[in-house]
Order: structure tokens, then C-alpha cells, then sequence
């Protein structure tokens, strides 16, 4: 069972997104990431994943300059040509 209590612990941007929402998608991710592949890391790559997907779902940029942290997150979406100077 995937820990939404722990999850926003480490990843306080996400503390206003419903418990409900984290859990669904912390479930799904639960699912996929492997203990074989991953062993001690596993964790981590989990709350990774599950952080990656919550913020392309969420715009949790604006928390960042809430909390004062730095705005590393991007919600947009990257196109090829948007990711290089091509005409």
C-alpha cells in the first residue's frame, strides 16, 4: 500500500493535493516499479515516479514560489520543436 502520509513528507510541494489523488496514482506506480530492478532505491524511484506524474496532472509550479522554493517544475507540455531552436 502505497504511504501518502510519508510521500508528502518528502515532497511537501505536493501537501495541498487530496490524499485520495496521491494515493490513485501512488497505487498505479506501486504496481509498476520493480524491487528485482530497483532493491534499495525502490522507494525512491516510486515517490519519483509518483511525483513526475502528479505534477504533470497538477500545476504545482505556483507552489514553488508559494513556499519560496525555486520553480524547477514545468507543467507545459514539450514538443520536439518546442525543445530545439528548428523552424
Amino acid at each position: 500500500m502505497f504511504d501518502v502520509a510519508l510521500f508528502k513528507t518528502e515532497y511537501p510541494e505536493f501537501a495541498n493535493i487530496a490524499n485520495g489523488a496521491i494515493e490513485i496514482v501512488g497505487q498505479r506506480e506501486d504496481e509498476i516499479v520493480s524491487e528485482t530492478s530497483w532493491g534499495k532505491l525502490r522507494q525512491h524511484a516510486l515517490f519519483l515516479r509518483v511525483a513526475h506524474r502528479l505534477a504533470l496532472r497538477f500545476n504545482i509550479g505556483k507552489q514553488y514560489t508559494v513556499n519560496g522554493l525555486r520553480n524547477g517544475a514545468s507543467s507545459a507540455i514539450t514538443t520536439s520543436k518546442s525543445a530545439s531552436n528548428a523552424n
